[in-house]
């Protein structure tokens, strides 16, 4: 799989040519290219066409898209029937393995604890434990909004200190 970014910075994924798409090298310089096959660039520059993507790979991403769901579904309900299958058989919570010809299956119990930060908290205060309680100062971003929309606090003020995370998301959808 090659990662390629574009000059307008979105980054883009594509399959090399067995897979049945256009290589990356159909789209810039056999010397850009080559460069980007040994890791020596990390940038193809090439310009902005329709070609680069075709309605070929949208249909393709759709489908698969669209199959991913299905077997995720599949799977959800192929593991909740072996989780019951071990609970009837060894108990919940337990380990289990199921032996077939050419197949294990094997059910596995990982534990994760975390303390009720409330409850545990009054409790070591009322041990005067507090040392073992961490105090975090936070943003109250209601307050801020408050604050805010009350006119108290400008929002210019608090802009550079605003991260902001674009997250690029892929839809397509049959016309």
């Amino acid at each position: 799989m090659f990662e390629i970014i574009l000059k307008t910075t979105v980054l883009f994924s594509f399959f090399d040519h067995k897979n049945g798409y256009k290589r990356i090298g159909d789209f810039c310089s056999d010397y850009d290219y080559n460069l980007f096959q040994t890791g020596e660039v990390g940038m193809v520059n090439f310009e902005k066409t329709q070609d680069f993507i075709t309605e070929e790979m949208v249909e393709k991403f759709f489908q698969l898209n669209k199959q991913a769901k299905e077997i995720d579904k599949e799977l959800s309900r192929l593991k909740k029937a072996f989780n019951q299958y071990f609970d009837l058989t060894v108990g919940e919570n337990q380990k289990g393995v199921l032996t077939f010809e050419s197949f294990e299956l094997q059910r596995q119990i990982r534990v994760a604890e975390k303390f009720r930060e409330e409850e545990t908290v009054k409790k070591l205060e009322e041990m005067n434990l507090t040392d073992c309680i961490k105090v975090v100062k936070q943003v109250d971003e209601e307050k801020v909004k408050a604050a805010v929309t009350l006119g108290i606090l400008p929002a210019e003020i608090l802009t550079d200190y605003k991260d902001r995370k674009h997250i690029p998301v892929i839809a397509v959808k049959e016309r």
